[in-house]
């Protein structure tokens, strides 16, 4: 696995364990829990979309494959979170 997508997959763990840390701490809200498979789901959604547009831009574009690969994470963690 590539560091770049190891990155992106990490940010993607984290974001879905805070963004459930502060539904949890907020009052008057009830409690939801991640399902473990959505959480599974959206990590495999990810690592789909890293690895197609890293190729893309490695085969289409002409990128070295680890400028491809950097580029690819800026882009899934842009699209998944908008940052």
């Amino acid at each position: 696995m590539s560091k770049w997508l190891e990155k992106a997959l990490e940010y993607v763990s984290l974001c879905s364990a805070n963004s459930a840390d502060s539904v949890n701490r907020q009052p008057n809200h009830a409690i939801h829990t991640k399902n473990t498979a959505q959480e599974n789901i959206s990590l495999e959604l990810t690592r789909d979309d890293f690895e197609e547009r890293a190729a893309i831009m490695e085969f289409d574009g002409g990128l070295p494959r680890q400028e491809a690969e950097k580029k690819a994470y800026d882009n899934v963690i842009w699209l998944r979170f908008g940052r």
